[in-house]
């Protein structure tokens, strides 16, 4: 097994560790905007002898819905992606030292 190895593990824990769940919380911040932002449209009638407001109710519900999924399907697949990192047996040490050393990296 070879340094650049535990660098390549490294990564993937870094990726599954931190990467992931910036995306994780950047889609919950959205889920959030969804419900604040159609409050004031929601409010209103259309004024055309329709009332959309359960439709956009009814799409907002949708947008969360899948935001959610999103963000919950990218949530796991960052623990999988440590999990498999920290489960992967590095028999070298310079490659055990070199997946340490990508894990503390700072980006």
């Amino acid at each position: 097994m070879s340094e650049a190895l535990g660098v390549e593990v490294g990564r993937v824990w870094r990726a599954g560790a931190k990467k992931l769940p910036e995306v994780g919380d950047t889609l919950e911040t959205a889920k959030r905007g969804v419900s604040t932002s159609l409050v004031d449209l929601l409010s209103r009638s259309s004024g055309v002898g329709t009332d959309v407001s359960s439709r956009f109710d009814e799409l907002r519900g949708l947008i969360s819905r899948a935001l959610e999924d999103s963000e919950q399907a990218i949530r796991d697949c960052g623990t999988a992606l440590v999990w498999a990192a920290e489960d992967y047996e590095l028999t070298d040490q310079a490659a055990r030292d070199a997946y340490e050393r990508e894990k503390q990296r700072i980006d």
